[in-house]
């Protein structure tokens, strides 16, 4: 696969994907597991994650922290819902193994050092594809749209205003644990806030500053780094981490939110 560009603190997220085969209308979702599976496929997917953007801006830096060039690698194989059914709680028959390795570099001639990053099974997922499905539609008429910002600041929405999200989208269902990034411990959230400044913005740039200054004993991914990552029957795919000093941040700090409802005929971000 293409080498996936490297920023500071560089995570990555083993998931089962979906592709919808044909539109899905929030409004009449799939009544029932047959016909929600013979509409879509799925495939491997890694959700790299670049994290700074993430802890600073909870709202709108998921859209700049997992959209950079090289990243979402995707694939081999994609196979239709007629012939793969995820087991999760409450639907499907076939129990799929998650896993994702990292092999470092080493001095010449020995071998790259091997870690197990995540391991799991999507039998334990909290929600399985069906599942998701079915709470996209439910928030849909509760009123709910699903909407970030773009790199240039515009809002994007997952579905028209008719509530259509059209053939081609892509839905990730989620990582089991093993991530690098790790949710602070009480003491650990009091320390971060005294350290920034008394602050919610101060404690997250102080939190930012702790993990790159500990990059190297950090789970964080680093140049050299290949990561495999499979999952049962749908292929395994293998990428390598790369320095390049040209990258850029992606995106620009909009503050506010998206509004509560799209105003175009087709989505923008699918």
């Amino acid at each position: 696969a293409d080498p996936v560009l490297r920023v500071q603190l560089l995570d990555y997220e083993v998931e089962l994907a979906m592709l919808l085969l044909e539109d899905l209308d929030l409004k009449a979702p799939p009544a029932s597991y047959s016909q929600f599976i013979d509409g879509v496929a799925f495939f491997t997917a890694n959700d790299v994650s670049d994290r700074e953007p993430i802890i600073l801006d909870s709202g709108f830096g998921y859209t700049r922290g997992k959209s950079h060039p090289t990243y979402l690698p995707a694939g081999p194989w994609l196979i239709h819902g007629r012939h793969l059914q995820p087991l999760a709680p409450g639907e499907g028959r076939d129990r799929l193994e998650l896993a994702l390795v990292v092999r470092e570099p080493t001095a010449e001639k020995q071998a790259p050092r091997a870690r197990q990053m995540q391991a799991s099974s999507t039998d334990r997922m909290i929600l399985g594809p069906w599942q998701i499905i079915r709470q996209l539609a439910t928030r849909y008429g509760q009123g709910h749209y699903t909407c970030m910002r773009d790199a240039a600041g515009q809002p994007r929405y997952a579905h028209t205003p008719a509530g259509i999200i059209p053939a081609g989208s892509i839905i990730l269902t989620g990582t089991p644990g093993g991530t690098a990034i790790r949710e602070p411990g009480p003491l650990q959230k009091l320390g971060l806030f005294l350290r920034g400044g008394f602050s919610l913005s101060g404690a997250r740039h102080r939190m930012i500053l702790d993990s790159e200054a500990d990059i190297r004993d950090s789970r964080y991914l680093e140049p050299g780094d290949q990561v495999d990552t499979s999952i049962t029957h749908l292929g395994r795919q293998r990428w390598a981490v790369v320095e390049d000093p040209s990258i850029s941040r992606y995106g620009i700090d909009i503050p506010g939110d998206c509004g509560s409802v799209p105003n175009s005929d087709r989505p923008a971000a699918e």
